[in-house]
């Protein structure tokens, strides 16, 4: 699994994996003294300790990108921590994720998140073989793997692509997913890069029909 997981991490075109500051305009608790608890506590008191971060829309859940190794390897093994801002509360933990953090969205309860990989160069077959086995598109409820799609699922000839392109960007819109969550949260929508649109509960990730016109 170490050794997959590097192979992710080279894979990706690209990785925006680095020391996290601290966001501006949410409501933070002053950092406890003493040693930490949490991997919230951790970061508050220094965000050093996160290589990344996502926030909820209504700003009131941040999701932490923690590496393993403290950045002291030359590949982070990153886990994720759902925190809830108000007083940093630990939610729950997402034990391995993808490298790549470019894709990922937290709804605003705190208990779900999506994370799909990003543009993926795929030049050679030891690279397409391995992208066919992986999953590209994730959904979380409460740290829990609710569902998870292979490209196989959401772009039928990516192989043709990827043999004309060399790098595979696989989906239109909205590269941090913002735009792509109805209002109520309901539903996340996705464009392949086909032209075909896949409609998703956000709750359990399965696939659903087009919502009606006005809702969309």
């Amino acid at each position: 699994m170490k050794i997959f997981l590097i192979f992710l991490f080279v894979l990706f075109t690209s990785s925006n994996v680095f020391a996290a500051s601290q966001p501006s305009g949410l409501n933070f608790p002053a950092a406890k003294k003493g040693a930490p608890s949490s991997d919230c506590e951790a970061t508050l008191q220094d965000w050093k300790f996160a290589e990344d971060y996502v926030i909820s829309q209504n700003n009131e859940y941040i999701l932490l990108l923690i590496d393993r190794y403290g950045g002291k390897r030359e590949f982070p093994d990153l886990r994720g921590t759902m925190c809830r801002v108000k007083d940093m509360y630990e939610m729950w933990p997402i034990y391995e994720m993808f490298p790549d953090t470019n894709k990922m969205f937290v709804s605003n309860d705190g208990k779900n998140f999506i994370n799909g990989i990003s543009e993926i160069g795929c030049d050679g077959e030891e690279a397409i073989e391995r992208i066919a086995g992986f999953d590209t598109l994730i959904f979380y409820n409460n740290g829990n793997i609710k569902k998870a799609y292979k490209m196989d699922d959401l772009l039928p000839n990516w192989r043709e692509v990827c043999a004309q392109e060399k790098e595979l960007d696989w989906f239109e819109g909205d590269p941090d997913f913002k735009s792509l969550i109805s209002e109520d949260q309901s539903t996340f929508t996705l464009t392949t890069s086909d032209g075909k649109k896949h409609y998703f509960n956000v709750n359990n990730g399965a696939k659903v029909d087009a919502p009606a016109a006005s809702d969309e």
